[in-house]
């Protein structure tokens, strides 16, 4: 009777224990379905339909209109933002290039050779935006995107933006100058563009209304040096900023990308970049053969422009040198051409090393500050850059990337075939 219980117990010990192992078998060998990942879609951006019939009525939508509700936001950023670091390092950058422009003229330079904002105050409110009208809207006809916008913009400015400026004088050692924008009105245009890249650019249709107040301790001296300000600051709004002259502008609107940076301190970019040169124009008749070539150059730094010349190609670049305090740059100067100076050596793994500069380069201008001698060169190297950093300075360099091929003439090839068979003779 024992025997039987025991043994009923143990077949119902070995029928579950079976149970249990295949289940776990099934449940391990089974392949379950993977849930589908479901890809990311991309959805194209176009105008609504709303706007798009709006845009293809005509005329219609160059109507005036007027701004309250804009005025008031923007207001209110510049009550919030006005003080911001990115706002003024570009403004600051803005108005440098500007100076830099105007000691090029003969009038202003017979007086000063340097000029450096000292200090910006952007006054008390925001231009007035009196109206605008929608001047011409180009769309892509197969995306329905916008390409391109031009807006009127009818502004008047009462603010008072100040700068003051400390300039070197050709009289004294340093001199001060005071301007104050007391009045600006004028009709102008915004444009936003994809082409050649998205930017934007304001430029005036006509020649706007402008007052200045300018003082500056030349004045004592020199009697018309305010007046001569004043024209040059007028003459800069007419010939750089009035149709049909514009600059093209990303910041602080449109910020550009900025690539991380490898262990080389070269730009990386991800993907890959395939081009196809697909027309050249401008190009003079009779140089045009049946065979042509053009150059297309990569750079690890930004290119501001590319100048062809008989000695080679040339191209000019805008490098950002980091130099810890205390630290020198590590290059070794001489004078070259026009005040400028050209780079005798670079030490090996010093700041400007690092930065990639290189033996021959051509140094324009220090921190948006053209030169003019080798002394203001090492005076500018130990100012700050444009943006406050006392760490880094921004180096405008011109540099020989593809030297013209030297050509031989047969009395040089006679004379080098006459200096081997010397040498053999001498051995």
């Amino acid at each position: 009777m024992l025997g039987i219980l025991l043994w009923n117990v143990f077949v119902f010990a070995a029928g579950a224990v079976s149970v249990i192992v295949s289940a776990w078998w099934w449940i391990t060998t089974q392949k379950l379905p993977e849930p589908e990942t479901e890809k990311p879609t991309i959805t194209d951006t176009s105008l609504p339909e709303e706007l798009v019939d709006k845009l293809r009525q005509g005329d219609r939508f160059h109507r005036r209109e007027t701004c309250l509700a804009l005025n008031l936001i923007l207001q209110f950023f510049f009550q919030e933002k006005r003080y911001e670091a990115g706002i003024m390092r570009w403004l600051t950058n803005i108005l440098t290039l500007e100076f830099n422009d105007l000691l090029k003229h003969k009038a202003l330079s017979k007086f000063i050779h340097n000029m450096q904002i000292r200090d910006l105050n952007l006054g008390a409110n925001f231009p007035v935006i009196r109206a605008v009208t929608a001047k011409h809207v180009n769309l892509n006809p197969d995306t329905s995107t916008l390409e391109e916008i031009d807006i009127m913009v009818e502004v008047e400015y009462n603010g008072g933006i100040q700068l003051a400026v400390d300039a070197s004088s050709r009289f004294s050692k340093a001199a001060m100058v005071k301007i104050k924008v007391v009045h600006l009105s004028g009709n102008g245009r915004l444009q936003f563009s994809r082409h050649p890249f998205t930017h934007w650019n304001f430029s005036f249709y006509e020649e706007p209304q402008v007052e200045f107040e300018v003082y500056s301790s030349l004045g004592l001296h020199i009697p018309r040096f305010n007046s001569i300000i004043i024209s040059q600051l007028r003459g800069i709004l007419k010939r750089k900023h009035t149709l049909p002259y514009f600059k093209l502008r990303g910041p602080p609107l449109i910020k550009r990308i900025i690539h991380p940076i490898n262990e080389e301190g070269c730009s990386v970019p991800s993907g890959r970049l395939t081009g196809s040169i697909v027309k050249c124009t401008r190009l003079q008749a009779v140089l045009v053969g049946e065979v042509m070539y053009c150059t297309v150059i990569l750079s690890e730094v930004p290119i501001v422009c590319a100048i062809e010349k008989p000695s080679g190609l040339w191209v000019i670049q805008d490098i950002i040198l980091k130099r810890p305090q205390g630290s020198s740059a590590g290059i070794l100067l001489r004078n070259a051409d026009e005040g400028t100076q050209m780079v005798e050596s670079v030490q090996q793994n010093s700041p400007a090393h690092a930065a990639g500069l290189r033996k021959n380069d051509i140094l324009l201008a220090v921190n948006g500050t053209y030169l003019n001698s080798g002394q203001q060169a090492a005076k500018l190297f130990s100012t700050n850059n444009i943006n406050g950093d006392s760490n880094s300075i921004t180096l405008r360099v011109k540099r020989l990337v593809q030297p013209e091929p030297r050509k031989v003439t047969l009395v040089e090839v006679a004379d080098q075939h006459q200096t081997q068979a010397t040498t053999v003779v001498q051995n």
